[in-house]
């Protein structure tokens, strides 16, 4: 008993260290691609923080599976180096014990990423999409970056605000929309002292500019037009589009149960990968994990990396095989866990046979 919890212990507090810093190192990544969007004007500012935080549940349920393997490898291998699970196996603890021991984390992990990977998660990038939605629903001011030229959703002008108060209130702004036919193929620009935002719908925005002047620039042609104004409403239309098609991370574990497409196929399998891949990644890394104290802790972690890999790629061309109608939906990664179980039996049972082999080929002699 106290061997098991010693070594849950190990392997828990291996797994979360692992689990923290690969979050945080995704996390990180995923935050300087918003703060990207941010900055180019793609996003909101105040949804920065929102969007990174909709992408933990869906990022905890992937590195769960690879975090528990990896904190085997690491703590079994440093348990071998201090000669802990040496002394452990002389006296008759081999790797099916072993992996007995540690087979209740797995399975309470397993339900705790099955909770995540088939309801939080579709949860998170759900809302995600929603926030993205209404954001696509507002004006372009509301994007606008004060002191940062920036160019329209669709391409076609470039706005500047030296400064924004609270209340949406603009100075020293500019205005360039770029030629094309439906402005007669000349440049229309603006430039004015101050500019006051007004959105009496959701389908109408108005920019209220004052002390400004205007300029039509023809391309083909020098005789420009300038006209000086006191007062100058502009009308922003509202970027509105309709919900588009709901990716399908972000549909229901339900609605992919009811309504089983190639494409559902793929997304319920790559789902129930995580909860699935848990106890026999842990299986697997039981035995993988046995170094001698002279080689170190890190001896296999390269080819048990290269077994991870291999794992994870199969299961990436599987799923796009189902999408494409190449694989039978119902089979989906089923092959994947026989051909890794039977490997995992092959690591369990193969030292023995190999002992019963020596022994009866020294009795031949």
């Amino acid at each position: 008993m106290r061997l098991k919890n010693h070594l849950q212990k190990e392997v828990l507090l291996a797994s979360g260290a692992v689990l923290l810093v690969l979050v945080l190192i995704f996390t990180s990544q995923q935050f300087v691609r918003f703060l990207g969007d941010v900055v180019n004007g793609k996003i909101a500012p105040e949804l920065l923080l929102s969007m990174v935080f909709l992408q933990l549940p869906p990022l905890v349920g992937f590195l769960l599976p690879l975090a528990l393997f990896l904190g085997v490898l690491i703590s079994f291998g440093q348990l071998y180096v201090d000669n802990e699970l040496t002394v452990a196996r002389s006296v008759g603890v081999g790797n099916g014990a072993l992996a007995k021991m540690l087979l209740p984390i797995a399975l309470w992990l397993a339900v705790f990423a099955a909770i995540f990977s088939l309801w939080v998660a579709p949860w998170a990038a759900s809302q995600q999409q929603q926030l993205l939605h209404q954001q696509s629903s507002k004006s372009e001011l509301s994007f606008l970056t004060p002191g940062k030229f920036q160019i329209s959703k669709d391409g076609k002008g470039v706005m500047y605000a030296a400064s924004m108060n609270d209340d949406g209130d603009l100075t020293q702004l500019f205005f360039a929309e770029l030629p094309d036919a439906a402005n007669q193929h000349q440049w229309q620009v603006i430039s004015a002292q101050q500019g006051a935002a007004r959105s009496p719908s959701e389908q109408e925005n108005f920019l209220v500019l004052s002390g400004g002047v205007s300029y039509s620039l023809p391309e083909a042609s020098s005789a420009w037009g300038v006209t000086t104004f006191d007062s100058y409403t502009m009308r922003i239309p509202a970027a509105l589009s309709k919900l588009q098609n709901q990716k399908v991370k972000a549909v229901s574990t339900s609605q992919l149960l009811s309504d089983l497409t190639n494409t559902h196929w793929a997304e319920l399998h790559w789902r129930l990968s995580v909860p699935i891949s848990l106890p026999l990644l842990l299986l697997i890394a039981v035995p993988l994990s046995r170094v001698q104290p002279r080689q170190g802790k890190f001896a296999k972690m390269l080819p048990a990396l290269m077994l991870y890999l291999s794992y994870m790629i199969l299961m990436i061309l599987s799923r796009g095989m189902i999408e494409d109608a190449k694989l039978p939906g119902w089979l989906g990664f089923w092959w994947i866990y026989a051909v890794f179980s039977a490997y995992c039996l092959w690591q369990y049972r193969h030292p023995n046979k190999k002992s019963s082999f020596k022994r009866k080929s020294r009795g031949a002699v």
